[in-house]
């Protein structure tokens, strides 16, 4: 239920607030919040580390990643990390949540994220504006998925709760049809899904009181230092009419992404099977 309820939530009261703010604020918020993840996504995926670092091929692999990480943040412009972002947003929201559906079912619900993202995000990605109509797709894939879900003898209520971007989806494109959603919102929440993990994933930390608290004070401590740095470093670089440490930062944060989101391929449960028996070898 909180999946559901975090989705259109999160849009609704973001899409607006990113719509009027500044973008080197919307810049600091990205930092703020996206060097966490960074940091954080490494500390708690040690097991899968060492498990990919115990084989020469993964290992050679995550290291080559870090020069071609470099060139694609410092040379390319953001484009192709926002495409890059999307398959990393539908693969976490489509996989990353311990469903064991039908390949169809998946496929759909795969489908319905990302086209979700790329229509409502349009003005980052398209060079001319897309018709309304296709604002339509991923509310007819919305459909779909949730009558698939149904047949499969689940109710209604569950099968929301099970799909929340059945929900998500049509509350997303109702807002960019208004405007283009940022595509900063939709890294802003994975960003803060991954941050409130508890909240989400209570199985992960049950019976586990020291392991929970633990992961919110370090969510605490790293995104508030993170968003404190980043918004005093946005106030010095208006003052000094000087924002070259601001826009190497940015750079910085595009090549480490780059190197988070292909080392997650390696590291991460959270793919497609098939995509983690290729690319992670079990002992």
């Amino acid at each position: 239920m909180e999946r559901l309820l975090f989705i259109p939530v999160f849009f609704i009261v973001l899409s607006p607030i990113l719509w009027n703010l500044p973008q080197p604020w919307i810049v600091a918020l990205v930092l703020g919040t996206g060097f966490p993840h960074i940091f954080l996504g490494i500390k708690y995926s040690r097991k899968g580390t060492e498990r990919s670092w115990s084989f020469l091929a993964s290992k050679c692999l995550l290291c080559f990643l870090i020069p071609i990480s470099l060139i694609f943040g410092f040379a390319f412009e953001p484009i192709g990390l926002i495409l890059f972002f999307a398959l990393h947003h539908a693969l976490s929201e489509t996989y990353g949540h311990g469903q064991n559906t039908k390949p169809f079912v998946t496929l759909t619900r795969f489908l319905l994220i990302i086209t979700t993202y790329l229509i409502a995000c349009q003005g980052d990605v398209f060079i001319a504006e897309l018709p309304l109509v296709f604002s339509g797709v991923p509310a007819l894939l919305a459909l779909l998925l949730l009558h698939q879900v149904t047949r499969a003898q689940v109710k209604l209520a569950d099968a929301v709760i099970q799909s929340p971007w059945i929900v998500g989806a049509p509350v997303v494109m109702a807002l960019s049809t208004y405007q283009s959603i940022p595509w900063e919102a939709f890294i802003l929440f994975h960003f803060a899904f991954w941050g409130a993990l508890p909240l989400f994933r209570k199985s992960m930390f049950r019976n586990n009181a020291h392991a929970m608290r633990m992961f919110w004070r370090d969510a605490l401590i790293w995104n508030g230092s993170g968003l404190a740095l980043f918004c005093a470093l946005t106030l010095f670089s208006f003052y000094a009419l000087d924002f070259r440490i601001f826009e190497l930062s940015l750079l910085a944060f595009y090549s480490m992404t780059y190197w988070h989101i292909s080392a997650s391929f390696f590291i991460s449960k959270a793919n497609p099977s098939w995509l983690n028996s290729i690319l992670q070898r079990t002992t």
